[in-house]
C-alpha cells in the first residue's frame, strides 16, 4: 500500500503534463459593440514570467484585419483593443494559433476561432416632442426625441 500512493502521485504529475493548453472563455461572444474589446482566457499561464512571455501578435489573428494593440492583460488572458470603431454589420473571425507553448509546456490542440458580428447604432428610447410627455395619440407631422 506504501508503494502504491508513490506511485499514483507520480502517474496524476505524468499524466497532468500532456493535457492540451485550452481556452475558457472569449469576448465577445456572438455579438458586439463597436467598441468591443476581444479577450481569450487560457486554462492556465501562457505569459507569466518576462523572461518567458510569448509574444502575443505570434498568438492572435483577426480577420478582416483590424489596427490595434494585443497585449496580455494577465499571465492567462490576452487582449486586443482596436484603435478605431469596428464596422457596424461586419463579421470578425479571431483565430488563436497553437504553434505556442504555454509555461508548462502544453499547447493547443488545434487552432481555436471564433466569430462575432458587429452591431449597429440602436435607438435606445424615443417619445413625441409635445407639451404633454406622453400623448395618447402621435399626431401628424409629430417631431420625436431619439
Amino acid at each position: 500500500m506504501r508503494l502504491a500512493v508513490p506511485a499514483l502521485v507520480a502517474l496524476a504529475i505524468s499524466g497532468s503534463q500532456d493535457v492540451a493548453l485550452r481556452v475558457l472563455r472569449v469576448t465577445p461572444a456572438d455579438e458586439a459593440g463597436p467598441t468591443a474589446i476581444v479577450t481569450v482566457t487560457f486554462d492556465r499561464p501562457v505569459a507569466g514570467a518576462l523572461d518567458r512571455s510569448v509574444d502575443p501578435a505570434t498568438i492572435l489573428r483577426i480577420a478582416p484585419p483590424v489596427a490595434g494593440r494585443l497585449e496580455w492583460r494577465d499571465p492567462i488572458t490576452i487582449r486586443f483593443r482596436p484603435d478605431v470603431l469596428l464596422e457596424s454589420g461586419a463579421t470578425y473571425t479571431v483565430t488563436v494559433a497553437n504553434d505556442f507553448a504555454a509555461m508548462d509546456g502544453s499547447r493547443l490542440a488545434a487552432p481555436y476561432r471564433f466569430s462575432f458580428v458587429v452591431r449597429g447604432a440602436r435607438v435606445l428610447t424615443a417619445a413625441p416632442t409635445f407639451r404633454q410627455r406622453n400623448p395618447q395619440y402621435v399626431v401628424p407631422r409629430a417631431s420625436f426625441e431619439l
